[in-house]
């Protein structure tokens, strides 16, 4: 909901990094993006299997000086199957925003079980 009030508050943010059209009263001005993403799974033996991912976005306000807005990101994986129904993944990952040079680390790990 917040994202939507701020938004749809042109005079106050032009949109530019929420990934949202902008109405200012008389025209939408709309955004223009660009998206691709690549998976690669393997099953190194049974009960073991690795992903990786690489995506890309970019967006850009359809303004004149607008600036754009790019982020690359990438993660690796394994899902270990412990019993049926029972798994554990652990993912290591970062993401890349570019325009401001911020990268973001994270790690974690999902236990799932399925019944």
């Amino acid at each position: 909901m917040v994202n939507n009030a701020i938004a749809s508050a042109p005079d106050q943010l032009d949109g530019d990094g929420l990934g949202y059209a902008v109405f200012n009263g008389t025209k939408v001005t709309d955004r223009k993006v660009l998206g691709a993403l690549i998976v690669a799974g393997y099953t190194i033996r049974k009960g073991l299997y690795l992903e990786a991912d690489y995506g890309y976005v970019k967006t850009k306000l359809d303004t004149s000086g607008a600036e754009k807005d790019d982020i690359d990101s990438y993660y690796i994986q394994s899902t270990i199957y412990l019993a049926p129904g029972v798994s554990l993944t652990p993912e290591i990952g970062r993401y890349n925003m570019n325009q401001n040079n911020a990268d973001v680390i994270y790690y974690g790990i999902k236990w799932q079980i399925n019944f």
